[in-house]
C-alpha cells in the first residue's frame, strides 16, 4: 500500500472530498481488485486489469444518466471541469497543463 499512499492531489484540496474519494476507493474497492497493489493503474476494471478508455467512457455515461443530468456529459468533460476547477481556485496554469499533457498554453 505504501505506493499509494502518497497521492498527489493539488493544491489545498489534499483535505478536501475530493481526496477522501480517491482515499476510499484506494483502500476500499481497489484493495479487492488487486490485494497486493500489483498493477500500476489507479482505476481497475472488474477483473483487475486496465480500465478501458471505452469502459470509462460507459461508466460516465451511465452514471450521469443515473443522476439525470441533462447535458451531454463525457470524459473529456470532467477533464475540462477539472482544469477549469484546479485553475479557478488558484493553481499554476503550467501545473494544469503538465498535468493535462498539454505543451501549448493555447490547447
Amino acid at each position: 500500500m505504501d505506493r499509494w499512499s502518497g497521492i498527489l492531489i493539488p493544491g489545498n484540496q489534499r483535505d478536501g472530498q475530493l481526496h477522501k474519494l480517491i482515499a476510499a476507493y484506494v483502500q476500499g474497492a481497489r484493495t479487492l481488485l488487486d490485494p497486493a497493489f500489483e498493477a500500476p493503474w489507479v482505476f481497475l476494471s472488474p477483473r483487475g486489469g486496465c480500465l478501458t478508455r471505452g469502459a470509462f467512457w460507459y461508466r460516465v455515461k451511465a452514471y450521469a444518466r443515473a443522476a439525470e443530468v441533462r447535458v451531454n456529459v463525457s470524459p473529456h468533460t470532467l477533464r475540462h471541469s477539472f482544469a477549469t476547477h484546479l485553475i479557478n481556485h488558484g493553481a499554476d496554469l503550467r501545473s494544469v497543463q503538465l498535468m493535462l499533457g498539454h505543451a501549448d498554453i493555447s490547447t
